[in-house]
Order: C-alpha cells, then structure tokens, then sequence
C-alpha cells in the first residue's frame, strides 16, 4: 500500500512507507502488477519501477518515493484513467 505522490497517463509516483527497498529494484526492469483505488473504481495495470529513493537517505525507515512507467493498461482501464485525470485537471483549473 502506498500514498499517490504524482500521476499522468504515462507514469505514477508513490509513497511507500516502511518497507526496505534500495536502487537495484529499479536496476532490473521487471513489470509488476499494480492496482490503483479511484474514487469510483479500481484500474489494474502493469508498470515498470524507473525510480526509488528514500525520503530521508538517514532514515531509509521513513520510506520511499517510487517512480513507474505504465506499462500496460487495457481500454476500458485506460479510459478511467483518462476520466479520472481529465476530472483532476479540471478541478485544479477552477481554483
């Protein structure tokens, strides 16, 4: 479980926290299946960890911030996606 910290289409940022990770889980590019909660529903994709660092390099118990490219999505899964983002952008333009 992690804290969206960024999103696109393209790529997704999280906070992990309390878990050891270091920079070799990005060094080998495995795909991994994730599933992102959105407000209305759940989109399952595959991405690709492309960045990880600790957000205190003295603390590495505090977590990390973790950076993946998307991978795979299917249609229906992009189209949410794409809803969603469009909704969050549209939000952000009012204020």
């Amino acid at each position: 479980m992690g804290e969206t910290r960024d999103m696109s289409a393209n790529g997704i940022a999280f906070v992990i926290p309390s878990i050891r990770i270091d920079e070799r889980c990005c060094e080998n590019s495995k795909l991994l299946k994730l599933h992102l909660h959105l407000p209305a529903t759940a989109v399952e994709m595959a991405v690709e960890p492309i960045r990880c660092i600790p957000l205190d390099s003295s603390n590495p118990d505090q977590g990390y911030l973790m950076g993946f490219r998307v991978s795979g999505l299917g249609d229906d899964q992009a189209g949410e996606l794409r809803n969603y983002l469009q909704n969050l952008s549209e939000e952000a333009s009012v204020f």
